[in-house]
């Protein structure tokens, strides 16, 4: 994960800038939420009961990355980095939801499935910056190159065994 974050959007991106505030750990949360929020001390402590209640929730972090995020970033690159945010974590809806109801799996997936549509081509490349990637010519893409193959090549397992033991 990267330590740097920059104002300007040409050296870190939106969703860059607002994953960054929401990793920030429990111990440092409240301290940030003083400093660089115009919330005031009553709703920062009220933040920090409802935090601390149910941490996995990150209802502070969120708080600071929204606050941070529209302030510096501005509401549309907030929006954007949310939608991100609620398309590619699997825990995006204890993100971003306060209630606990239970949404039908097929729901979530449609859900994600327009928000992916939404996302406009540089967004995307922008989430996706910091994702593993690997580059392949074309002629390693034969008839014969095997998802085991890509794999091994991606350098994320070192070997066929292994890779036959993680999926099982």
């Amino acid at each position: 994960s990267k330590r740097v974050i920059w104002l300007n959007e040409q050296f870190t991106s939106n969703y860059d800038f607002y994953q960054y505030f929401l990793r920030i750990k429990d111990n440092d949360i409240i301290k940030l939420l003083k400093l660089f929020t115009f919330i005031s001390i009553e709703e920062i402590e009220e933040i920090e009961k409802i935090h601390f209640q149910k941490p996995e929730k990150l209802i502070a972090q969120r708080k600071l990355a929204d606050e941070v995020t529209l302030w510096i970033r501005g509401s549309e690159a907030l929006l954007n980095a949310q939608n991100a945010t609620q398309l590619f974590f699997n825990n995006s809806k204890s993100i971003h939801k306060d209630n606990d109801d239970d949404d039908d799996s097929n729901n979530l997936d449609q859900s994600r499935i327009e928000k992916l549509i939404e996302l406009e081509k540089n967004q995307l490349l922008s989430v996706l910056s910091d994702a593993p990637q690997i580059q392949l010519n074309n002629s390693k893409l034969t008839n014969d190159f095997d998802i085991f193959q890509l794999i091994l090549h991606s350098g994320l397992i070192k070997t066929k065994a292994e890779i036959k033991r993680l999926a099982k």
